[in-house]
């Protein structure tokens, strides 16, 4: 067996700091101003620390939306979104399961009728802007305590 057959076996996720994730974010900031949104939505937990983040050095009103995926679904629990109508919104959450997911965001965004979104994940491919695209979406994120998270 390879030693990082062994490591990943014995340490299946990666904890990622604090420090980490501000210096990701901060090559991020450039992109995001370049694209210059309206309105960052927080999505969940993560969403809500990383626009914290992101409007300590380019402020913009955050709005959250609380959603959970159930068997490949998007089921929203709470919408604090406001009036999104002609808005470009940078959407910012911990990663998407899978691409069906995406596609069921965009269209809830869509009957809010946004000019225009980009997609910013902490963990993850797949949309626009990552902040860890190398690690995988079980890595244990700063806030979480252990890998149950």
């Amino acid at each position: 067996m390879e030693q990082g057959e062994t490591r990943n076996q014995t340490y299946p996720k990666q904890q990622i700091d604090f420090g980490d994730l501000f210096n990701r974010i901060k090559v991020l900031l450039p992109l995001v101003k370049g694209w210059n949104p309206d309105i960052y939505l927080a999505v969940n937990s993560a969403g809500l620390i990383v626009c914290g983040i992101l409007n300590s050095f380019f402020p913009r009103d955050i709005r959250t939306l609380s959603i959970q995926y159930q068997n490949d679904h998007l089921k929203v629990n709470w919408d604090n979104c406001g009036e999104l109508r002609d808005k470009r919104v940078l959407v910012v959450v911990d990663h998407f399961p899978n691409e069906q997911v995406v596609f069921q965001l965009e269209n809830f965004l869509k009957t809010k009728q946004v000019l225009s979104l980009v997609k910013l994940v902490v963990l993850g491919k797949g949309v626009e802007y990552s902040c860890f695209p190398e690690l995988p979406e079980e890595s244990i994120l700063p806030w979480e305590t252990d890998e149950t998270g």
